[in-house]
């Protein structure tokens, strides 16, 4: 095939874009791979979805800034009827996919959607894939959230703030008056984790975890060769790390830990990344912490409690995420690290109150990847239809935007402790490891030519947890 004649698709949920000259070798699809000829039981390296999910990517430059002007669901709602209302808090990924799968189950209730910004709809995974993909901010945003409103026929209340939940009154108080609802679910997500130092620019360190941050980065980013240091070398920041080096900056990570990822991977696989990074120019620092940050000619100083010090033009804090928890605590809804759940319908503590995506705790976990979180939106939807479809408990497929050494993840399920990893296989480019519990493999993690065994060893992990389900249903009804 000639090269003029390859082209682009990209995934509507997660931005992820697949080029059929590069193929993805991840997934098993090799360099020159048409479109039409992936199976179809490949799924988006980012997001899980399949193929019918993805898009010409000129269609999609086309789409996104296209009027929604009349809506593409015809159902009559009658958005008058404010007590039956759902009201959704938080208009990210998760808000506007209960939002879509509301209205794809033909739900023919007002929806309410309250934004804190725009709404604009993007993915959040292109803010780590920005530079590598050659787009700029405004090329992230698929669609307006004026738009996608109208799209799915759900009344848009942006630049709206949430003060309070009186569940008692069954009332959402904002900043623009207060709205009554039928029911309401948070989907309002988590925040990075603040980084704790001293120093005059403390209060100037970057931490991105939306569009809105993102733009103020890349504000930032005037010539190649500008240094930034961030501080963390978990997912956000090895990610960053790749794309900005991409871009042509001096990107230096720093952290606590001794290798990149530690949480995440088996060691011999995060010091296999670490000596990518370090190929790739990227500097690592472990065993760091920061304590100072001051302005010095034009630049940042960062100081260590260990006495060393950093020169950067940019700093970014990128120590993970934590729940938003603040609106369930003031209107009296359990809560831990996360809002508490039930699986089962996905309902809070409280009566006509719901969780999903990031801040919604179920048992010890928060699923904060995109697969889950549609799943949950499922699960919301099923209960506000009077059917059942419980949220079952599946570890995401973690596929990190890490190009100096592919790496796909399925983490073992929190608490389990009494497992350990076992390297099955490995090569020169990378390796096989399992985690097992009583010889049963729970989790796994792949890195280099080892990754396109993901979708099955992931299929065989689902599957397993699907049955485990399935008996637990059996035998609750032989109980009942």
């Amino acid at each position: 095939m000639d090269k003029e004649a390859y082209k682009k698709y990209i995934c509507r949920i997660c931005g992820f874009i697949y080029d059929e000259e590069q193929g993805d070798a991840d997934g098993g699809l090799a360099p020159g791979t048409r479109f039409e000829d992936i199976p179809a039981d490949w799924t988006c390296p980012l997001c899980g979805v399949s193929k019918l999910d993805m898009i010409l990517l000129e269609d999609y430059f086309q789409q996104q800034h296209a009027s929604a002007s009349v809506s593409r669901l015809h159902l009559r709602v009658n958005h008058s009827d404010e007590k039956n209302a759902i009201v959704i808090i938080g208009a990210g990924i998760a808000g506007w996919a209960l939002a879509a799968e509301l209205r794809a189950h033909e739900l023919a209730r007002p929806i309410i959607l309250i934004a804190a910004g725009s709404a604009d709809y993007y993915p959040k995974p292109s803010l780590s894939m920005a530079f590598s993909q050659q787009r700029h901010v405004d090329e992230l945003v698929e669609i307006s959230g004026h738009d996608k409103a109208l799209e799915l026929n759900v009344v848009l209340r942006e630049h709206t703030r949430v003060v309070a939940i009186n569940t008692k009154r069954k009332r959402v108080l904002s900043t623009r008056g207060s709205i009554t609802y039928g029911d309401v679910v948070l989907a309002v997500g988590a925040e990075q984790i603040p980084l704790q130092v001293d120093g005059d620019a403390c209060n100037e360190v970057l931490r991105i975890n939306d569009l809105q941050s993102y733009q103020t980065l890349r504000g930032q980013l005037q010539r190649p060769g500008q240094r930034i240091t961030i501080i963390g070398a978990g997912l956000i920041g090895c990610e960053l790390a790749e794309d900005l080096t991409t871009g042509g900056f001096e990107v230096t990570l720093v952290d606590r830990m001794t290798r990149p990822l530690k949480q995440l991977l088996p060691a011999p696989i995060a010091e296999s990344l670490r000596q990518r990074l370090t190929r790739r120019g990227i500097g690592f620092l472990p065993n760091m912490e920061i304590n100072r940050i001051e302005r010095s000619a034009g630049s940042y100083l960062l100081q260590s409690s260990g006495g060393q010090n950093i020169r950067s033009d940019v700093v970014i804090s990128a120590l993970g995420l934590r729940p938003l928890t603040r609106l369930a605590r003031k209107a009296g809804i359990d809560f831990q690290f996360g809002i508490k759940v039930d699986p089962e319908t996905m309902q809070t503590s409280q009566a006509h109150v719901y969780a999903l995506g990031d801040c919604a705790q179920v048992h010890q976990t928060c699923y904060a990847y995109i697969e889950p979180i549609h799943r949950q939106a499922i699960s919301i939807v099923a209960s506000l239809s009077g059917e059942r479809r419980p949220f079952q408990e599946i570890a995401p497929l973690i596929r990190v935007k890490t190009p100096s050494l592919p790496l796909s993840v399925c983490p073992p399920p929190t608490g389990s402790s009494a497992g350990y990893w076992k390297i099955l296989d490995t090569d020169a480019q990378g390796y096989h490891m399992q985690y097992l519990v009583s010889d049963v493999m729970v989790g796994f993690a792949l890195s280099g030519n080892f990754t396109h065994l993901a979708n099955r060893l992931y299929a065989e992990i689902k599957q397993r947890v699907q049955a485990l389900s399935a008996e637990q249903a059996v035998q609750e009804k032989v109980s009942a």
